[in-house]
């Protein structure tokens, strides 16, 4: 059976337009703390994001719904209780759009 980062879909042109900024710092970290930072132009102000982060196996290990806030996104992730070395996918979800970074930890 495919695991979740095989049947990920890839970003359309039109999503990568719309998500117009996303960050993942320090990358590679050895930081007890990553942050998450996402900017979008919005209509809304005020909406849900989900933010999803799965290991090298497509084993999801982190699942939050945020809120974007006048079109940004601040969220820390501490990586000592859920991760240990190795690399990551951070998927940002915005209605039909979808971002995804790879992330290090050391």
């Amino acid at each position: 059976p495919a695991t979740p980062l095989a049947r990920m879909k890839s970003p359309t042109i039109e999503s990568v337009e719309s998500i117009s900024d996303m960050s993942v710092y320090p990358n590679p970290s050895a930081q007890d703390v990553v942050h998450i930072k996402y900017n979008r132009n919005s209509d809304q102000p005020n909406e849900r994001i989900e933010l999803e982060v799965f290991d090298i196996s497509g084993k999801r290990i982190i699942t939050r719904s945020l809120s974007l806030i006048d079109g940004e996104l601040v969220y820390d992730i501490n990586t000592t209780r859920s991760m240990s070395a190795g690399i990551y996918i951070v998927r940002l979800v915005d209605g039909k759009m979808t971002k995804t970074e790879k992330l290090i930890i050391r």
